[in-house]
């Protein structure tokens, strides 16, 4: 009886979804693409969106080859991250990658921290997951001696200036790996 229900609801749900699409179906489902994944892309490009397509398909978040069907989703939803970090988000969440380090907020890092981000760059050069770097960032943390945030800090303020920035594993394969690795190592 549990199965005869659970096909119901699926059955269900399959209908309500029809009924409420806008425009035609498309025969499969695009990529889907988080919005705040989409926000952090743009803004680490500067809202590029040929650009942001590329990353999104280096993180695997898009396929590869992409079908007419997914760009154009991918597009419209790198456009509505666009819109929603210029005209929504409040000023914390907003970011600019800094061309050059700014001084000031470098000075703030210790030899501690320089030593880690140094590190972190050489971590940069293998190929990894989010969740590999994710963990080989608090690794470094821990292995440096350095509480998780200061370590996170160090990094925001050598990139954008910021004490705070998007999650950072995330962030740092959203931008041009060798741009970190040189970024990290000229700390």
């Amino acid at each position: 009886a549990e199965v005869a229900e659970n096909e119901k609801e699926i059955a269900q749900e399959k209908r309500i979804y029809v009924l409420s699409a806008v425009g035609k179906l498309p025969e499969k489902m695009p990529a889907q693409i988080s919005l705040s994944l989409a926000s952090l892309i743009v803004q680490s490009v500067n809202f590029n969106m040929e650009k942001s397509i590329e990353i999104l398909q280096n993180m695997k978040k898009l396929p590869a080859k992409l079908s007419n069907q997914d760009k154009k989703y991918a597009l419209a939803r790198l456009g509505d991250a666009a819109s929603f970090v210029k005209e929504f988000a409040p000023e914390e969440y907003k970011f600019v990658v800094l061309e050059k380090p700014d001084k000031q907020a470098i000075s703030q890092l210790n030899d501690i921290q320089k030593g880690a981000l140094k590190k972190l760059a050489a971590v940069m050069k293998k190929d990894l997951s989010v969740e590999d770097l994710e963990q080989q960032i608090y690794d470094l943390a821990r292995d440096n001696k350095l509480e998780s945030k200061d370590f996170f800090r160090a990094a925001y303020l050598a990139l954008i200036g910021k004490e705070k920035g998007p999650r950072l594993a995330q962030f740092l394969l959203s931008l041009d790996k060798e741009f970190v690795i040189e970024r990290f190592n000229s700390i």
